[in-house]
C-alpha cells in the first residue's frame, strides 16, 4: 500500500463523514422550518391509553410494603443459597 493511496482512503472516509453529517443537520432544519410548533397541555400531558390521570402519579406506599419487599428479598436470597 503506498502512501498515495492511503491518504486518499482518508479522504473518502472524511467526505462520507462531511456528507452525513450534512444530511443529518439539513433534515434537522428542515424539520424545525417546516414542522408545526403548537405546544399545549393536551400535548404535554402524559399518554395512559386514553384513561385520564385521577390519582397522582406515584401513590404513597405503607410502611407494611417495604417489610414484605425486605421478608422476600432475605427469604429469595437463603433460597438461592440452598438450592445450589
Amino acid at each position: 500500500m503506498t502512501v498515495e493511496t492511503f491518504g486518499s482512503n482518508w479522504v473518502i472516509v472524511a467526505l462520507m463523514l462531511t456528507a452525513a453529517f450534512a444530511m443529518g443537520m439539513t433534515l434537522l432544519i428542515l424539520n424545525w422550518i417546516m414542522a408545526p410548533s403548537k405546544p399545549g397541555w393536551i400535548k404535554a400531558a402524559p399518554y395512559e391509553s386514553g384513561i385520564p390521570n385521577v390519582t397522582p402519579v406515584k401513590p404513597r406506599y405503607t410502611p407494611r410494603f417495604y417489610i414484605i419487599a425486605m421478608l422476600f428479598v432475605i427469604f429469595d436470597i437463603e433460597a438461592i443459597f440452598m438450592f445450589p
